[in-house]
C-alpha cells in the first residue's frame, strides 16, 4: 500500500514537471511572437532599412507557423510527439541564438523562419501532450490558452525592457534560457514514443462514425510530400495575401493582395483533391479524411477563426478610436488595450475547470453569447460612455473568446484519437492564426472603408466612432452566424 501511495506520488511530481516544461515551451513561442515589434525602429536604423524591409522580420515567424504548423503536428503524430517536440525546442534555442547575432537584415530574415519552425513544433505539440488526459482537458486548455495568452501580453513589456537596456539582440537571448530549461524538464518528465503508428489501429478505424471517411483497411506508412507541400504554399499566399503592406504602390499591392488570396483558395480546392486520391492509394494523408469528414469538427474550426478575428479586430482598431474619438495618449492607450490580453490570461485556467464541471459544449456557447454581446456594447460605445463603456465591452468580448477557445479546445481534443492530437491541435493553433490574419486585414479594411478619409489620423472623432460601430455590428453579425452553426450541429446531433 505504502509502495503505491509512493508511486502515486512520484507520478504527480513526474505530471507537475511535464506541465512546467510545455507551459514554459508556449510562454517562450508566444513571447518571441509579439515582443519584436517594439524593436523595428531600433532595427530600421541598425541595418540601414526602410520599415517595410525591416517588417519582414514579423512576417517571416508568423509565415513560418502558419504555413507549417499543420504538416509539424502530423510529423508529431508518425515520428512521436515526444521526439519531435525536443527537436523543435532545440531548433528554436539555436535559431534564437543565430537571430543574436545577426550581421545583416536577411540573415535575421532567414534565422526567424527557422525560430518560427521550432515555435511551430512547440505550440502545435504542446497543446496535443497537455491533453492526452480527457478527463480534465478543460483544465489542461484552459492552462495552455492562459500560459500563450500571458506570453502575448509580456512580449511587448520584456522587449521595451531589455531593448532599453542592453540593446536589440537581448531581445532573443533572454528567451534562450528558458528554452534550455524547457528542454530539460521536458527530456525529462515526457513519457517516451512506446510504439510509432503511421495509421490508426483497426479497433480505432471501427470505433470511428460512419461519416469519417476512412476505410476499415490498415494504410501504408507513406508519407504524404505533396499534400504538405501544396498546404504550405497555400497558406504562405494566403499569409501574405493578408500581411503585405499596401501603404507604397497601393494599387499595385492590392491586385498582388488579391492574386495571392485567389492563389490560396485553389490551393487549398487542390489539396482537398489531393488528399483524396492519396487515400485511394493507401498513402497516410496529411490530414485524415475523418477529420474534416466530421461536421462538429468543421464547425469548431470556422468558429475559432471567426472568435480570433474579431480579437484582433479589437487590438486593430482599437487604439484609433481611443486615441482620436476619447483623445488618450499612447500610455493611456497601452494600459486600457492590456485590459484583453489580462482577461484571457487570467480566466483561462478557471474556465478549463469550468468546462470540466458544466461540459465544454455548454461553456462554448456561453463565451460566443458573451462576445455577441460585447461586440454590441462596443457598437453602441460613444463619448458619453468614455473609456469606461470602452473597457466593458473588451472585457465583455476577451472573457467570451477566453470561455470559448477553452472550451471548444477541451471539446475537440477530448474526443481526438490519439494518432491524430498532433495535426488536430495544430489545426485548431492554425485556425486560430488564420483569424488574427483576416481579422487585421479585412475587419481592419472595412473599419477604414467606413472613414472615408484618406488620411485616418486626420478622421474627426465622429467618423472613427461611427466606423467602430459599424465594424463591430458586422462582427456581431460573424459571432451569431458562429453560434447558429453550433447550435445547428446540437440539434443534429441530438436527432441522430
Amino acid at each position: 500500500m505504502q509502495h503505491s501511495s509512493s508511486t502515486q506520488t512520484q507520478d504527480v511530481k513526474h505530471s507537475i514537471w511535464m506541465m512546467l516544461g510545455l507551459s514554459l515551451s508556449v510562454l517562450v513561442a508566444s513571447v518571441a511572437t509579439s515582443m519584436i515589434n517594439v524593436a523595428l525602429p531600433n532595427l530600421t536604423l541598425a541595418f540601414h532599412s526602410s520599415m517595410q524591409q525591416v517588417q519582414w522580420i514579423v512576417t517571416a515567424y508568423l509565415l513560418a507557423i502558419t504555413s507549417l504548423i499543420v504538416s509539424l503536428g502530423r510529423l508529431g503524430d508518425l515520428l512521436g510527439n515526444r521526439r519531435l517536440l525536443l527537436i523543435g525546442i532545440l531548433i528554436f534555442t539555436v535559431s534564437s541564438l543565430a537571430c543574436a547575432i545577426a550581421n545583416n537584415l536577411m540573415f535575421l530574415i532567414i534565422t526567424r523562419v527557422f525560430q518560427g519552425l521550432g515555435a511551430a513544433i512547440m505550440l502545435a505539440l504542446s497543446m496535443a501532450l497537455m491533453s492526452k488526459s480527457q478527463a480534465k482537458a478543460g483544465r489542461a486548455m484552459g492552462l495552455w490558452g492562459s500560459v500563450s495568452a500571458m506570453g502575448t501580453a509580456l512580449g511587448p513589456a520584456i522587449g521595451g525592457i531589455s531593448l532599453s537596456l542592453y540593446g536589440w539582440q537581448s531581445l532573443f537571448l533572454i528567451i534562450v534560457p528558458f528554452s534550455i530549461i524547457a528542454f530539460f524538464l521536458l527530456y525529462l518528465a515526457l513519457p517516451s514514443d512506446i510504439q510509432v503508428k503511421t495509421v490508426l489501429s483497426e479497433k480505432e478505424v471501427r470505433s470511428l462514425p460512419e461519416e469519417s471517411g476512412l476505410p476499415n483497411t490498415k494504410k501504408k506508412g507513406k508519407f504524404d510530400l505533396l499534400g504538405n507541400l501544396v498546404l504550405a504554399l497555400s497558406l504562405s499566399a494566403f499569409a501574405l495575401s493578408m500581411s503585405l503592406e499596401t501603404s507604397l504602390f497601393k494599387d499595385l499591392h492590392e491586385r498582388l493582395n488579391i492574386g495571392l488570396f485567389v492563389l490560396a483558395l485553389i490551393g487549398i480546392w487542390g489539396f482537398f483533391n489531393i488528399e483524396k486520391r492519396q487515400e485511394r492509394k493507401h498513402i497516410t494523408p496529411l490530414i485524415p479524411s475523418h477529420i474534416f469528414n466530421n461536421r462538429n469538427f468543421k464547425i469548431s474550426f470556422i468558429c475559432c477563426a471567426i472568435t480570433a478575428s474579431i480579437v484582433m479586430t479589437c487590438l486593430v482598431i482599437g487604439p484609433y478610436y481611443l486615441s482620436i474619438t476619447l483623445a488618450l495618449s499612447a500610455y493611456q492607450v497601452g494600459l486600457v488595450m492590456s485590459t484583453g490580453p489580462l482577461i484571457v490570461a487570467l480566466s483561462g485556467v478557471p474556465a478549463g475547470r469550468l468546462s470540466d464541471k458544466i461540459g465544454a459544449k455548454n461553456l462554448l456557447l456561453v463565451g460566443l453569447c458573451l462576445m455577441t454581446l460585447g461586440c454590441l456594447l462596443m457598437s453602441f460605445n460613444h463619448q458619453a460612455t468614455g473609456v469606461i463603456g470602452y473597457i466593458f465591452a473588451l472585457v465583455t468580448i476577451t472573457l467570451g473568446f477566453s470561455l470559448f477557445q477553452v472550451a471548444n479546445s477541451a471539446d475537440v481534443m477530448s474526443k481526438t484519437n490519439s494518432q491524430t492530437k498532433g495535426v488536430t491541435s495544430a489545426l485548431l493553433n492554425l485556425a486560430r492564426n488564420l483569424g488574427f490574419m483576416a481579422g487585421a486585414a479585412f475587419m481592419g479594411n472595412i473599419f477604414f472603408r467606413f472613414i472615408g478619409s484618406q488620411q485616418l489620423l486626420l478622421a474627426s472623432s465622429d467618423e472613427v466612432t461611427y466606423a467602430l460601430h459599424n465594424t463591430f455590428l458586422i462582427a456581431a453579425l460573424f459571432v451569431f452566424i458562429g453560434i447558429s452553426f453550433t447550435l445547428y450541429s446540437r440539434v443534429k446531433s441530438l436527432i441522430n
